[in-house]
């Protein structure tokens, strides 16, 4: 049981340090699109022997498509984002939306229920958006694209999006490996960065 805990809390460090690397970047589309081109080219064999060795059908093939999509508009909205906002301010909303939606959807939608802990987790996490946001603040950020809702709402835009590709590829999980998914995933996140690229 400890093992896999500390490896949630290890890949979220990377991605924290991924963040921070991407937030410095002068070009944030460049960065993100040539860090994960190079995954991209050393999977894409990967993938293409799946499919051939294992055909699937229209349906399964428009849910992967479906991946692409959301992951294209994912680095697209992820870049843009980063451009607008504190990564202070940004990286808590963009990465916390969708751990908020996740378990809310799952409750409505699934039959899964939470406990009391898990529902007092849920309310700590909407105030600290809600302090994220700076709502009701009279400080005035130091960078003037910072200012207003924008970078907040473009935030939320990626968790959202977070969301949205998390219950697609469980569906994609049953047709496809996880290996042969991450690159699935590359694909749609180089092709989102490509033009601005």
């Amino acid at each position: 049981m400890l093992l896999p805990i500390l490896l949630v809390i290890a890949s979220g460090m990377a991605h924290a340090v991924w963040s921070m690397f991407t937030k410095k970047s002068r070009n944030k589309s460049v960065f993100l699109w040539s860090i994960m081109m190079v995954a991209t080219i050393l999977l894409l064999p990967v993938l293409i022997i799946e499919l051939w060795h294992n055909p699937m059908n229209a349906g399964s093939y428009g849910l992967l498509i479906l991946s692409i999509a959301l992951q294209a508009l994912y680095s697209w909205l992820l870049s843009q984002t980063y451009e607008l906002g504190d990564l202070s301010q940004i990286y808590p909303i963009m990465r916390g939306t969708s751990t908020l939606l996740v378990p809310i959807i799952g409750v409505l939608f699934l039959s899964e229920s939470l406990s009391v802990f898990g529902w007092i987790g849920i309310v700590c996490m909407l105030g600290g958006f809600t302090i994220l946001s700076g709502v009701g603040s009279r400080s005035k950020p130091s960078n003037p694209k910072t200012q207003g809702m924008k970078p907040v709402l473009m935030a939320l835009c990626v968790g959202l999006c977070t969301t949205c590709y998390v219950f697609v590829d469980k569906l994609n999980l049953e047709h496809i490996s996880p290996l042969a998914l991450l690159e699935v995933t590359n694909i749609g996140f180089v092709a989102g960065l490509t033009p601005a690229s």
